[in-house]
């Protein structure tokens, strides 16, 4: 099966992760490249775990996942690829303020 993950924050990638590590599926997970997020598509592409920090278990699980697991810049690319496309969750990524806020709880 086929499965597009669209936007490859810290939900989009640990659910793009999680369903490749699934014997039969096959994940694609596209980010839009910018100077913020675009580098998220070369890490994810060599295995490597994007984010630094606190994510247990996420670095051997993207690692393992990776021949099962590509990201994209273009949706239109990844178009011809799906077998469904089922939107699960929008999230926002939080902002620099509201992180600090969270942190000193």
């Amino acid at each position: 099966m086929n499965i597009i993950v669209i936007g490859m924050g810290y939900v989009g990638i640990s659910c793009a992760a999680l369903l490749a590590d699934v014997e039969g599926f096959q994940v694609t997970g596209v980010q839009r490249r910018s100077e913020r997020s675009g580098w998220k598509i070369e890490c994810l592409n060599n295995g490597e775990c994007p984010f630094d920090g606190d994510e247990p278990g996420l670095d051997e699980l993207i690692n393992r996942a990776a021949a099962m697991l590509s990201a994209l810049v273009s949706r239109a690319t990844c178009a011809t690829k799906i077998s469904i496309l089922k939107p699960y969750s929008c999230t926002k990524t939080p902002s620099g303020r509201w992180l600090g806020a969270c942190s000193q709880d």
